[in-house]
């Protein structure tokens, strides 16, 4: 990245949290986010005007993952939904326990403009498992690309039935800086990206060739809505180039 231009200062730490997560406070601070998913996902269901499985809640929707034996449930993730289920069901919004912890995710969540502003820093860069705390919490936008691959031999690891680590398996990168510092980010990145190329070292295992049929003309307003998005996007990216 220096040799692109790039001004690097290390060593850099954030003033509280670190990336190993033990400045965190474990279930304490995850609570807001199961309490959260809890009730945000029966606000979202309550906009779909169209909803085939009448799924309102978030016990709906464990219903339906468990009936339907594709989702693989077992091997998916699912106890995560089972201690969000828990969380909404003992805690309201208005509980200490609940304010307690939203307080500390939004104090995290100030970590990285002051880490930024510290500096002097445009952006901070970070492998990825390292990377999504406290950009989550904080609202941040990351860019994430490869920067290498796992080796052959690398013992393979699993987390909620998928390969998280293993031969062949990306090595990702990502590009955190402050809200609304997109564009910036995408420059650096798509700048990084070019010079080191790893994108096309990889090799696809499997790959998707499946066309989403399009039937609606609200379904379509959506498709055109997403494609015009992309196009934009599209354009950063030659304007960065």
């Amino acid at each position: 990245m220096r040799t692109l231009g790039a001004i690097i200062v290390e060593p850099a730490s954030y003033s509280k949290f670190n990336v190993d997560r033990s400045s965190c406070t474990g279930d304490e601070y995850d609570l807001a986010l199961r309490v959260d998913i809890y009730h945000n996902i029966e606000k979202t269901l309550s906009h779909f005007s169209t909803n085939p499985h009448c799924l309102h809640t978030l016990s709906d929707v464990m219903s339906y993952t468990i009936a339907t034996t594709t989702e693989e449930a077992s091997t998916r993730g699912y106890s995560f939904f089972e201690s969000c289920l828990e969380a909404g069901d003992t805690y309201s919004r208005d509980s200490e326990e609940y304010k307690n912890s939203r307080a500390e995710r939004e104090y995290m969540g100030k970590q990285i403009p002051k880490l930024l502003d510290k500096f002097e820093c445009d952006m901070i860069v970070l492998p990825t498992n390292l990377a999504m705390e406290p950009a989550d919490v904080g609202g941040n936008p990351v860019v994430n690309v490869p920067m290498g691959f796992y080796p052959m031999g690398t013992e393979i690891s699993m987390r909620n039935g998928l390969v998280d680590c293993g031969p062949g398996i990306p090595i990702g990168l990502c590009f955190i800086g402050r809200r609304w510092d997109d564009e910036k980010l995408i420059g650096a990145a798509y700048a990084y990206e070019q010079a080191t190329k790893w994108r096309e070292k990889g090799k696809m295992l499997v790959k998707c060739d499946i066309e989403l049929p399009v039937s609606g003309n609200a379904e379509k307003a959506q498709v055109s809505h997403w494609l015009c998005r992309l196009h934009r996007l599209h354009t950063v990216y030659k304007f960065y180039h």
